[in-house]
Formats: C-alpha cells, structure tokens, sequence
C-alpha cells in the first residue's frame, strides 16, 4: 500500500504522534528545481520540471537514493562535458523521464554513468546521446536495466575500430558482476549491449535491438560478450538490422578460465545484413554473421534460436561462426542445437556463396536437429576435430499465402516510432514487409516483430503484411495512425500487463510500506 506525505507534514505529525506503529519508516522527499549533487542517504527526490545542465546533470553520491525524473525532460552537455546522470553509489533508482546529450556534445559524455557501487537500477527511461563516443549507459558492478529507450545518434572517428554502443557495462576487480538487462529497445547505435571483461554471471533477455553500423568500425553488433566472460544467459532478444550482425562471443584469451565460456545463447530472433558497402575508414569489411563464437574456451550453448543472414554488398555470410583465427586447442565442446538458420546471397555476382556453418581450430562441436535454407555452400567443416553432425535439415519453401499480421500497435518515442505486431505462426513465414503511408519502406523485410522508424516526427500510417520463405506477401494488416500513439513510457505498469502502459495508480511521493 501506498501513503502519500509531504516531507514537512511527515515531520509535523511524527512529533504529535498520531503515525501508527504499524508503519514502516518513510524515506525523505526532495523536490528537484536544477542540476546538483544527490547526497543523502535514502533520500527521494523529485524533479517538478524540464532543466538543462552545462555540464553533468545529477550526481548520486549516497547510497539507497531514488531519482524520480517524474516524466520531464533532462538535457546535459549544453556547452561542457558531463553525463545526464553520474552515480558513484549503491542501490540507487533512476527512473521515469527523458534525458538528452545537448549541443555541446563533448566526446566520452554517456547518458548515464555507473562509475561506483552496486545494485543500482535504471528503468521507464529514454536517452538521447549525440555526442562523439557516447554511450547510452556505460559503467560496472551488478545493475539492473529494465524498460529504457535508448536512441543513439552518436558519431566516432572509429580511430581505433571501436564502435559505440548503446549500453556498455565492464567488468569489476571483485568475484564477480551480475547484471540483469531486460526489456530495453535500443536503436540506431553501431552495437546494443556489450559486456567487457570480468566474470559475469548476467542475463540479456527480451530486449528489442535494431543496430546501424558505422561505417568503418568494426563489430557492428545487437548484443557482445568480450574478454573472460562466463556463466551469460542472453535469450528471448530480437536484433534487427540492414547494416549489422548479431550475436558474438569475442574472448580474446583462449583457455579456461580466460576464455568465454559457460554461456548460454538461446530463443532469440536474429535478422542481419549488409545493404550499404563499407569503403574506407580504419575497418573495410563486409562479411555478415548471425552469431559468432571466437577464441572462447568453449562450454558455450546455442539453441532455439531463429538466425536469418544475408548480404547484399559481398557473398560473405555465415549464420554461425565457431573458431579462431589461429590455433587454440582449447576451445571445445560447443552445442548448436535446434536452431533456424536462413542465409541468403543478394549479390550474386560475388563468388563467395552463402556459409550457413563455418569453424577454424575448433574441437568437440555437436551440431544437431537444425533447420536450415541456402542458397550458397554450406560449409561444415573447417579445421575441426570430433564434429558431430546429425540430425540437420534443409528448409524447403512452402507455396502458401499467409494471412494478414494482427496486433499492430505503435508508440511515440522521441521524434521516432516504435511499431510492434505479433508473430505469424504458419509454416514457412519469416518475415514482414513495412509500410509508411501506403507505401513499402526502403528496408529489408523484418525477420522480427517490431521496427522502429527513426527521426521520421510528423503524422503517418502504417501497416504490415507477413512474407513466406517462398516471397510469397500476404495482405497488410489494418492501418495505425501516429495521432493515436501513445508517447513513451513512463512508470512502471501496476499489476503486470504490457511493458511501457501507465499504471492505473496515482503518482507517487513518498512510498511507505511498498
């Protein structure tokens, strides 16, 4: 249950003495009028409008703090360097509101920044960052991320390679950090999720992670596990992109216990090409992968995944990746079962084909009960010892018109559209084709259920229709409008239901007995 008081009349009537004895000890509440420091402990402060910060915003420096953001607007680096939000404690709460990098836009700014501490939690945010190497959210040490929008509209010298991404969380020096990273959309960035370093025992599930790499940077990728990392679970995702890839296992040092290993890859949605040639820059590549596991130590799982690749600038494709680029004797025991794999060369005239496997100084691998179409070579074998291949079957397109998606919602974020629909579950539907207007937008088709049409504002419509394996396109659902999006999210639904809807409860002050 929840109790409503202003700070002074919790004062007032503590000392008459009429609070029962049953209640909880309250938290103080402080309203927030412009940027500052977040110093007392347990403390709970409001922001009661928009403001803008010359440099960082709010800096948390005590422990248990919430800062509600109380659905206004935070906008930081208006001329120097800083971060929407810096925290350098534990167990502190920012929620509900919008921040955006402004225009001073000085480079390594991320919108929020865990630099100390533990167990903190973002959630119902949208974050903006513009400026040059700047993370939505990057930092270290056990967080949980939930239900935040991040938009990145970053730019990079790709000086050494080095993409940016959307969240970004390092390894600590202690046992260990457990990060929980949920039901976030993450657009636009060269990567969304990227976890460096340390052993981690962390979860990346039901995110929805539509890429856009920059060109010449390398590893343009939805969600990256780098150096010495263990014991991940990343499953239920969707990673959408016309210029990325998708998953990788990147360990650098090979053999346990540096290596990758441990991790548990499972149940998500991948759909990845190449639409736009990269040319020039530090890292001229074009070979797309839907999941990649590299220099790892091995003990890693894929299953039930559903992998579609394809590459319309180069015939460099391969749907998994499980190698080294040099010897490692190490790497072993790798299980790819029960996947979906389609990989499709759109540039025919380059004579690389279509890899739907492809392995290098691995050992012990299992590949068993996959389904998988190429149009290229399928190649599963390269310099591997004890390869088990069993079980796997090809994908044969099935002649049938699907019906029309159902579900189609739209929500406001930014200046931007997230459209959302539920999957087709005939046999033989990968993909949907998008509409803006009446007209098919300039993309691939999605091999997922949801797209985010980017920086677009003004009033449209839209409407999906599902296509077969075969190309066969079924009619368009019915149309949505912009003028009935909802805008944003900002508290967390009450009683479960759909992530992003407003609860039904009032807004809250101060929380007692929660």
């Amino acid at each position: 249950m929840s109790v409503f008081f202003s700070k002074s009349l919790f004062v007032i009537l503590a000392f008459l003495g009429v609070l029962s004895v049953c209640l909880t000890p309250v938290s103080a509440e402080t309203e927030l009028t412009g940027p500052g420091t977040l110093n007392n402990v347990g403390e709970y402060y409001r922001l009661t409008k928009d403001i803008s910060a010359s440099g960082t915003a709010f800096t948390i420096t005590a422990d248990n703090v919430t800062l509600d953001l109380n659905e206004h607007t935070v906008t930081y680096d208006t001329s120097s360097g800083g971060n929407g939000v810096k925290i350098s404690a534990n167990r502190a709460i920012v929620k509900n509101g919008t921040i955006i990098q402004g225009n001073g836009k000085s480079s390594h700014s991320p919108v929020v920044y865990l630099s100390n501490g533990s167990g903190n939690e973002l959630h119902h945010l949208i974050l903006k960052p513009t400026g040059v190497k700047c993370y939505g959210i990057s930092g270290r040490r056990n967080a949980e991320i939930h239900h935040v929008y991040i938009e990145s509209h970053t730019t990079t010298s790709c000086d050494r390679g080095d993409g940016i991404a959307a969240i970004q969380l390092e390894g600590g020096s202690g046992s260990g950090d457990i990060h929980d990273i949920h039901d976030n959309i993450l657009v636009n960035g060269h990567t969304g999720v990227v976890l460096i370093g340390g052993s981690q025992t962390t979860k990346v599930y039901n995110n929805l992670i539509q890429p856009k790499r920059r060109p010449g940077c390398k590893a343009p990728y939805g969600i990256g596990l780098s150096s010495k990392i263990h014991n991940v679970k990343v499953y239920n995702n969707q990673i959408i992109s016309d210029n990325g890839r998708g998953i990788i296992l990147d360990g650098w040092y090979q053999g346990a216990p540096e290596g990758a290993s441990g991790n548990y890859i499972h149940d998500n949605r991948i759909d990845v090409q190449y639409s736009e040639r990269a040319t020039g820059g530090y890292y001229v590549e074009n070979s797309v992968y839907g999941i990649r596991d590299r220099y790892s130590s091995g003990n890693n799982t894929f299953e039930n995944n559903v992998i579609m690749t394809a590459n319309g600038v180069d015939g460099r494709i391969r749907a998994f990746y499980v190698g080294s680029d040099s010897t490692d004797p190490l790497m072993t025991n790798i299980l790819i079962q029960n996947n979906t794999i389609i990989s499709r060369a759109l540039d025919t005239s380059v004579p690389y084909g279509a890899f739907v496997f492809f392995w290098d100084y691995a050992q012990e691998i299992t590949c068993i009960n996959n389904n998988y179409y190429t149009d290229g070579t399928l190649q599963r074998n390269g310099n591997v010892d004890d390869l088990t291949f069993t079980g796997n079957n090809v994908l044969n397109p099935i002649p049938v018109t699907p019906i029309a998606p159902t579900a189609l919602t739209i929500r406001k974020f930014l200046n931007s559209y997230l459209l959302k629909w539920n999957n087709n579950f005939e046999a033989g539907v990968f993909e949907y084709v998008v509409y803006r207007d009446g007209q098919k937008l300039p993309i691939s088709p999605r091999g997922g259920t949801f797209y985010v049409d980017v920086d677009v504002g003004g009033t449209h419509t839209y409407s999906i229709s599902a296509l077969t394996l075969s190309g066969t396109e079924g009619p368009r659902c019915a149309e949505v409008s912009t003028t009935t999006a909802k805008n944003g999210w900002w508290r967390e639904p009450s009683g479960g239901g759909e992530p992003g809807d407003a609860p039904s409860s009032p807004k809250r002050l101060i929380i007692i007995d929660e």
